[in-house]
Parts: structure tokens; sequence; C-alpha cells
């Protein structure tokens, strides 16, 4: 596995600096850049627009006023994360961004985003300059978590909302005695119509979950039950239409999934399967529109990865980004971790980035000209920030 240690300025891109900031080139002539401050932020979801710049979610402890925590983390950049612009919101944490069909980007998240059982499920849409256009509480029922975002299309010119959340059931002395999924369908506006909490015995949202949405109105779920990988179909009044479990085949393993990709013809789904307490290895679902099995691998290798993101290659491959653990003899960390399947779920090149404290891959894209754009986490010493790297289809870091 080959791997790259990143040298980086102590300069930060989106605070007052007189130098351009963008990592410094090594001997092999890559970079990463970085977005942040100089306490922590980080990224949780991020997309690419038509002209591949970076629309991005997630937190910050760098940009706050005096006697706040943690607020919202919005930022665009161009297609190499130089800065467009940035936005912050108070005491809240954006877990979820996507394109609407207006050109404004919607939001999902959470409040407060600090650690609390009274969290509960937030909307915002955000123009396409950064500007807050909505922003709507859809409800008052606390301990619900946001998620993920899907748009359902009604008539040519409007559209509904469909909303996954992770609700909790709190007991009096603070512990978790229920977990359930919540979804919720609202209008343009953010208004709610209705809302629903669906259980399952022994489920766990807390593991990360995503949910996309089909033009027919169909939401598919990926998360876990009981140690078993998970698929959840939901209309679009939020009933549901199947439920299904996957397993690695692997003796005395749990799986889990953490993203899902639309297909030609089904849903291409990965997760992790813990084949002991230390180690992780990736596991790939590929199933028909009801659910049907098609095949699935896992990919073994000797060290522990952790997948967290998957996205459809142009050569009818996929492309996956999430850590792998780098065990040396001053240390053990993770390195961001990027490899390439092809068609059929096989590993045709994997390569790692870092330096010797915890990084993390948390999202991959594929731009319109087939590089890939990798959004995640370095670790420094006393903060995180947020890092960009792009490659290209082979693997080879591109420089702007």
């Amino acid at each position: 596995m080959k791997s790259y240690t990143l040298l980086l300025f102590s300069c930060l891109l989106f605070a007052t600096c007189t130098t351009k900031n963008s990592g410094e080139p090594n001997e092999l002539g890559f970079y990463v850049k970085l977005l942040g401050g100089s306490k922590d932020d980080v990224v949780n979801d991020a997309f690419l627009n038509e002209q591949g710049e970076v629309i991005g979610t997630g937190t910050t402890k760098s940009f706050v006023n005096a006697g706040e925590t943690v607020n919202m983390f919005i930022f665009k950049t161009d297609r190499f994360g130089n800065k467009i612009w940035q936005k912050n919101f108070t005491g809240l944490e954006g877990n979820y961004i996507t394109p609407a069909s207006d050109g404004s980007y919607l939001v999902l998240g959470t409040e407060p985003a600090i650690p609390s059982v009274n969290k509960r499920i937030r909307f915002w849409k955000i123009g396409a300059d950064g500007t807050l256009q909505n922003e709507k509480l859809i409800t008052a029922d606390k301990h619900i978590t946001g998620l993920s975002i899907g748009i359902l299309p009604t008539t040519p010119t409007e559209a509904d909302y469909i909303l996954l959340g992770g609700w909790q059931q709190i007991s009096n002395i603070g512990f978790i005695e229920q977990t359930k999924n919540y979804f919720a369908r609202i209008d343009k506006n953010g208004i709610l119509k209705y809302d629903k909490k669906y259980f399952t015995e022994g489920y766990d949202f807390n593991t990360p979950q995503v949910m996309r949405t089909q033009p027919n109105g169909e939401s598919i779920v990926a998360g876990l039950v009981n140690g078993q990988a998970r698929l959840i179909a939901i209309d679009a009044d939020l009933g549901v239409k199947w439920d299904f479990f996957y397993n690695s085949d692997e003796a005395d393993s749990n799986s889990a999934f953490t993203d899902i990709q639309v297909t030609g013809n089904g849903y291409l789904c990965v997760g992790n399967t813990i084949a002991s307490s230390t180690h992780s290895m990736p596991f790939i679902v590929k199933t028909g529109f009801i659910g049907e099995l098609m095949w699935k691998k896992n990919i073994k290798q000797d060290n522990s990865i952790v997948v967290n993101s998957i996205n459809l290659a142009q050569d009818g491959g996929y492309i996956l980004t999430g850590t792998v653990t780098i065990k040396t003899t001053e240390n053990t960390h993770t390195d961001i971790w990027v490899g390439k399947l092809n068609s059929t779920g096989d590993l045709e090149w994997q390569k790692n980035f870092g330096g010797k404290r915890n990084d993390v891959g948390k999202t991959v894209r594929t731009t319109q000209n087939g590089d890939y754009v990798i959004l995640g986490n370095i670790t420094f010493e006393t903060n995180q920030m947020i890092a960009l790297i792009r490659m290209d289809k082979n693997g080879n870091l591109i420089q702007p």
C-alpha cells in the first residue's frame, strides 16, 4: 500500500494570512489544501457542482464568537480548494448537504451541536452565494439527530423533501432506552407535513447512515441492526416497502453499511465488517432495485480499513475513502485511505495519506472529467483541519 506523508504550511486557508495556503509539495509533487482555522474544524458531507466547485458542511470551533463552543460550518471552494465563501451558524451542526433544483443548497443538521440529550433536527436552505434563505426547526420533539435529506418530486416546479434522522428515548437519569429511525416529509419552505418513527429491536442509528432518494419518490436508507448491514426502502408517504439485512459471511463478525449509491440496475452499498475487536474490513454489496442480492465482496487487507464514502467512477467502477490503521514503532494511528474498485467490486489500487496522528477520509466525489476529490480531516498536535485532496482517475495527485 503506497503511503504519502503530508508536509503542510502552518498558515491557515480561512484565517487571516498574507500567504496563499496550500500543502507544500513534497518530492512526489502533490499537495493538500487545508480548510479551517486554529482550532478543530470537521467536515461531515460535501458535493461538487457542475463547475467542479466544492460545497460542504460540518462543524467549526475556529470561527465562533465569544462564549460560543461550536458552530455549523458551510463552505464553498473552487475545484482546487481555494475559498469562495464560508458561513457559520451559532451552536449548530451540519450533517448533510445536497443541491436543490433552483441552485440553492439544502442542509440538514442538529441543534445544539455540543453533546446533549436534547438534540433536535433542523433544516436550512442556503443560496449559491452563501446567504441564508430559510431555516426551520422541524419538530419540537427532542433527541433527534439530523442525518440525510432527499428531494421528492411533486410537480415540475415544486418539490417536497424527505428527512432521515435518528431518534432516542432517554430515561430520567440519562440512559438511552430505545432508538428509532425518524422520517419526516416537509414542503419546500421547511414546514412539516407529517413524520414517522420506525422501530426495530436493537437498532443503532449512531452508526453513520445515508439516504438516497430516487425520481419515483422511493428512498433507500443504509445502516445496521443487530450487527447486520441493513437496507430500508421508504415510499414518498414514509411507508416501509421492504427492509432487508445482509452479512459478509465472515465468522463471528458484525457488519454495517455506511454509504450507498444508485447505479443503473440497483444499489451499491459499502460498509465495514468487524471480524475482531481490532480489525475492520470493507464490505461491498450490490443489490437490485427491490433489494435482491446480486453480489457481495470483502476487501481483505492486512491493515484494518474503515470505509466512510463511495462514489461512482466513470469507468463503471467505484471510488472509496475512509481510514486505514498504521502501526509503527512510534505509535498506532490512522491515515486517509483511498481505494478504487472495478465494476464487480475487485480492488484495483489503493493509497493512503497522513501524518503521525489520526487522519480520516470522510467523503469522495467524482468530477465531470473523471478525477476524484476527497475531503477529510487531518489532525495536528493541537487541532484538526479539513483537508481537500484531488486525484486523477489513476490515483495520481493533481496540482493546480
